[in-house]
């Protein structure tokens, strides 16, 4: 099996033996064409069908929601590496808006949910990103409800700062938004 590994690697071929052996959710998206999306332009908007799950390559986006007076409420923002799309519903339950030029790669549903189905690992990997996204759903709700502006923006610098792995000592954070 090593050998067919290599093999494949060698000749710079990405088939679905591939994919799956590397047991990646990450890995569903090499075959996909990168795309690039301006500033300010949506991905997907809130109550369209989930046709399409997508993988931030490079840049930031920011996920929100209209809500009923006509505000629109930022649920999170995503960074390269992070899936958009990713619930078990059928519309998407936001809009994704790039923040900044975006590189971004996409997968239909349907062959999305057909290689998660065929692979334990990708099954598991997938209950794990669910749960994650569960989580900072709750930690959102938290921070809007039960925090004043500063405290929400000191939340927001910090989760920032942490997923950009700084440590103390350095003095720059680069914001985006």
């Amino acid at each position: 099996m090593l050998m067919q590994k290599n093999q494949v690697f060698e000749h710079a071929e990405i088939t679905n033996e591939a994919i799956h052996a590397g047991q990646s959710l990450s890995a569903l998206f090499l075959t996909s064409a990168t795309e690039l999306v301006p500033a300010g332009r949506a991905i997907c908007w809130e109550g369209d069908e989930a046709k399409h799950l997508f993988q931030l390559v490079e840049g930031v986006v920011r996920l929100y929601r209209i809500v009923g007076d006509g505000r629109r409420v930022i649920t999170r923002f995503q960074f390269a590496g992070d899936l958009i799309g990713a619930s078990l519903q059928g519309d998407f339950l936001f809009t994704a808006e790039a923040v900044t030029e975006c590189k971004i790669r996409r997968v239909s549903r349907k062959s999305f949910d057909d290689d998660v189905a065929r692979s334990d690992a990708l099954h598991t990997e997938y209950i794990f990103l669910l749960c994650r996204e569960m989580s900072a759903a709750h930690e959102q709700m938290v921070l809007l409800s039960k925090k004043n502006a500063e405290e929400r923006l000191c939340s927001f610098i910090a989760k920032l700062a942490s997923r950009r792995n700084l440590q103390a000592r350095q003095s720059v954070l680069r914001v985006p938004m």
